[in-house]
């Protein structure tokens, strides 16, 4: 039983810091992660608004990660390189297009942290749960065809 507390200690561990959002990993969104986001959006930006000054596309850039920081990285990383296969119009479209591409993915982290923090003795802290972004809900309706 020692050895089964310690292995769901261990895995709650790994969940709770893949379930980190982004703004509480990089407090400034000035990092690696924000970079590599930032990169990601680069084409995104250049299909929709080809455009835009350099100056104008990095503002944007670093303003849709900042709107994005509230999403673990490495769902907002896998959801943004989705997001290039989303039709948009406008750059104000990519951050409902991006959420409801990581709708998927915090689902998939929410039910793992339930089922884990099922299995958690008492004196280990549960997992805390993401919370929906608002307008995932419609964005996944809209993506799904149901709208």
């Amino acid at each position: 039983m020692i050895e089964r507390a310690g292995d769901l200690s261990r895995r709650r561990f790994i969940l709770a810091r893949r379930m980190t959002p982004l703004k509480d990993v990089e407090p400034d969104c000035n990092g690696e992660l924000s970079k590599q986001a930032g990169d990601i959006l680069r084409p995104i930006g250049a299909k929709i608004a080809p455009q835009l000054s350099s100056e104008q596309a990095t503002a944007w850039r670093k303003a849709v990660v900042l709107a994005l920081s509230d999403l673990p990285p490495d769902v907002m990383i896998l959801a943004l390189r989705d997001a290039i296969h989303t039709p948009m119009k406008f750059l104000n479209e990519v951050e409902e297009a991006v959420r409801a591409k990581a709708s998927i993915g915090v689902n998939r982290l929410n039910v793992a942290a339930s089922k884990l923090n099922d299995l958690l003795p008492r004196d280990i802290e549960p997992v805390r749960l993401i919370a929906p972004s608002v307008g995932a809900d419609l964005a996944s309706r809209i993506l799904a065809g149901a709208a």
